[in-house]
Parts: C-alpha cells; sequence; structure tokens
C-alpha cells in the first residue's frame, strides 16, 4: 500500500507501503490470527522496555507508547466493528479495559498510561481477536457492513487495511529507535 496524506495513513485501494513494505499482495487471511499475534508479542517487547521513550516523533507525533496505546485501541475497536459486519454475538469475558471513552479523550490521554498495563491490554485484545479469526469461514471473509453503502468494503478488504496499520505502526515506532 501506499501511504498518502500527511500522516502515513494509507488508501484502501493503495498495492505497496514504501514506508513499511506492506503488500496487498502478501496479505493473506489464512495468516491473520499468527500476524495478529507476532505482532502483540513485538508490541509487548517494546512496552516492557525500561528505556522506553515517552518523547513525541515520528509522522503522527506519537510516543512509542502512544502508538501502543492505538494498537491495543485498534483491536478492541476491530473486533467490535467484525462483530457489527457479521452479525455475530459479542465475545464473553473480552477484557476491553475501559477504553470506551471519545476518541478525543483517548488520543489526549496516551501518553499518560502505565506501559506495564497497555502490554497485557494489547496482547488479550489482539489474542481475543486472532480466536474469532480462526473462526471464520469463506462466507465470513465476503461479510460486508450493514450500515456502510460502499459495496467494496468487505471483512477481507477492512482486515487487510486493519493488518496494514498494526505493521505499519511496528515500523513506525522500530525507525523512531533507529539511531
Amino acid at each position: 500500500m501506499t501511504p498518502s496524506g500527511t500522516r502515513g495513513r494509507t488508501s484502501l485501494t493503495s498495492v505497496r507501503c514504501e514506508r513499511c513494505g506492506f503488500t496487498s499482495e502478501a496479505f493473506h487471511r489464512r495468516e491473520v490470527p499468527a500476524v495478529l499475534r507476532a505482532c502483540a508479542g513485538q508490541w509487548r517487547t517494546i512496552l516492557d522496555d525500561p528505556h522506553l521513550s515517552r518523547q513525541k516523533t515520528g509522522p503522527l507525533g506519537w510516543s512509542p507508547l502512544e502508538y501502543g496505546c492505538h494498537a491495543r485501541d485498534m483491536c478492541v475497536l476491530f473486533h467490535r466493528r467484525l462483530i457489527t459486519m457479521l452479525r455475530l454475538p459479542p465475545v464473553r469475558r473480552v477484557r476491553e479495559t475501559g477504553r470506551a471513552r471519545g476518541k478525543a479523550e483517548l488520543l489526549t490521554r496516551y501518553s499518560e498510561e502505565d506501559p506495564r498495563q497497555v502490554a497485557p491490554e494489547l496482547g488479550w485484545a489482539a489474542e481475543s481477536l486472532a480466536c474469532r479469526f480462526e473462526t471464520f469461514t469463506s462466507a465470513d471473509w465476503g461479510g460486508r457492513d450493514p450500515r456502510s453503502g460502499a459495496p467494496g468494503l468487505s471483512v477481507e478488504l477492512c482486515t487487510e487495511h486493519f493488518i496494514h496499520d498494526l505493521v505499519h505502526d511496528l515500523s513506525e515506532v522500530a525507525r523512531l529507535k533507529a539511531p
């Protein structure tokens, strides 16, 4: 996928992201649970680092902690979106960490969160979502959001975009840590 705009975000119709290396061609839905778990493991390593920087840098002006909070919340919110798109029953006992505040409040408080709490929350959110994906049928991947008028917005396309965001944010943090 190719970055668009000034904030490192991507278009759903793009093919390759020059910034993080993610490509639509390399996206395979059967690998989504493993990618989620791998990303969560990488985030745990970042967030457990005693020298974790809270310095705001990068294209979004976020610190590694803030990127980690964003990744956690993306997992929770994407899971909710899948439930809506596929009209699935909610997951029991999902630890959602009370992050259901308004978007503006979320973004202003990321820097105040404890990375030792964010790491396991991100792990739980990613694992819950990975388990959901493991139950998917072929029909589930073609599901559409009943609230959206966009005919091409399938579960598969939304998932591709979501996975790209997770991979992209990890690459941004790696770029921040590079000398």
